[in-house]
């Protein structure tokens, strides 16, 4: 098989049934452009068994040698993407196969580092993306999103990875470790998002060990309370 251009990874704990779910609604799109990479943190429940049920030469599983906590894994699963594009979904949720094919021409239309892919109806036309480093890391760092969505370019993502202890995911990264990874990578630019959610919160955001030009950005949000995302026309 072709190596392929988007990686969808599934991160799993003792969800057998519904991982499964998430993983055949991921492989009912056909094209061999895709693969699915589940890396379940050391289930003690049949998800493995049931995972292996499924014969399609695209499903990768990787299972981790013990628990690394639910952080850690978050990190730690980009590592076992091969395609050019890395989508990470939970296993709580399910992937419209007929939708891929535009989030595949999107990415390799417009390459961009960084993607986050919102589900709004009320926004689903709303594209928007952001090329410069600056105007990027604005409208994507630190802003509590919620995990399944995010998209890197892998050789990025697995960049930033290297020599990183995730281990200590929640000491190192904070409460919400991909959006440590986020501020850095998109930093550098290009990034693009499909639909933003509509609620502004705030809350408070563990960056003390993000790069230094990275920290002086995100003082401008107002020391280390930074906006969350806001409504499109707010921008």
């Amino acid at each position: 098989m072709n190596e392929p251009f988007l990686s969808v990874i599934v991160t799993s704990y003792n969800r057998a049934e519904i991982t499964k779910m998430t993983v055949e609604s991921i492989l009912k799109y056909e094209g061999s452009d895709l693969d699915c990479v589940v890396v379940d943190n050391h289930s003690d429940d049949n998800t493995v068994e049931l995972l292996s049920e499924i014969n399609d030469p695209r499903l990768k599983i990787h299972v981790n040698d013990h628990n690394i906590g639910h952080n850690a894994n978050l990190l730690e699963c980009w590592k076992y993407a091969d395609g050019e594009y890395a989508f990470l979904l939970l296993s709580r949720e399910v992937m419209h196969s007929d939708k891929v094919p535009n989030l595949i021409n999107f990415l390799n239309e417009h390459k961009p580092n960084f993607m986050y892919c919102a589900y709004d109806k009320s926004d689903e036309s709303k594209t928007k993306f952001f090329k410069s480093g600056e105007e990027a890391f604005n409208h994507f760092a630190y802003q509590t999103l919620h995990p399944s969505g995010y998209t890197f370019k892998t050789e990025l993502i697995k960049k930033f990875l290297e020599n990183k202890d995730t281990s200590k995911a929640y000491e190192n990264f904070g409460y919400l470790p991909l959006d440590f990874a986020a501020a850095e990578i998109t930093y550098g630019g290009g990034g693009t998002f499909f639909a933003k959610r509509s609620e502004t919160q705030f809350q408070t955001i563990h960056i003390k060990n993000s790069s230094p030009q990275v920290r002086s950005k995100a003082k401008k949000f107002g020391g280390f309370r930074l906006r969350l995302c806001t409504n499109l026309k707010d921008i």
